[in-house]
């Protein structure tokens, strides 16, 4: 089984993502890395286009 992990080029992303990416992570699935700005994954993740991403929200107003 393949996942296509989205994520930013944000470094706080590319962390989450290095461990998956370099089989330092043992899973039972390949990835597919997918690397785009965080407004095109929140776009592609409303249309349910790809397997795992992280979301940008804006805060409520206080």
């Amino acid at each position: 089984m393949e996942l296509i992990i989205g994520h930013s080029p944000d470094p706080d992303d590319a962390f989450m993502f290095y461990a998956l990416k370099r089989d330092l992570v043992k899973a039972p699935f390949t990835v597919r890395e997918f690397l785009v700005d965080i407004e095109t994954l929140n776009k592609i993740a409303i249309h349910g286009r790809i397997d795992v991403t992280a979301v940008s929200t804006t805060p409520w107003p206080t």
